[in-house]
């Protein structure tokens, strides 16, 4: 919600000194950068590295270690493996969701 709100401040500063598009938001990363948004980023940026790499039997308490006693203040960084995208399958590979039907 907060990095949306950013992003409305940043077009309407661009849009407001004439910017009509096709330029980046410089000052939209500025404006994440010094929020509470990027400090609680950062603390949670081993969250997934870390239940990719080890697995939930060793990732759980490293998460554990990370969030309750470093305070997400580790002196390092996990890195995935793999990006994101070369995870995705297509939705031809996958098994259909059978949601329930509304009330």
């Amino acid at each position: 919600m907060k990095t949306g709100m950013l992003a409305g401040e940043a077009i309407v500063e661009a849009l407001t000194a004439g910017d009509t598009g096709g330029q980046d938001l410089v000052s939209y990363e500025e404006k994440v950068k010094n929020s509470w948004v990027w400090e609680e980023l950062y603390k949670s940026r081993n969250w997934t590295p870390a239940l990719h790499k080890f697995g939930v039997l060793m990732g759980a308490p490293f998460q554990f270690i990370d969030q309750n006693i470093a305070g997400g203040k580790l002196p390092f960084t996990l890195h995935a493996n793999t990006a994101d995208y070369a995870e995705l399958k297509m939705a031809s590979d996958s098994k259909p969701i059978d949601y329930p039907k509304p009330d």
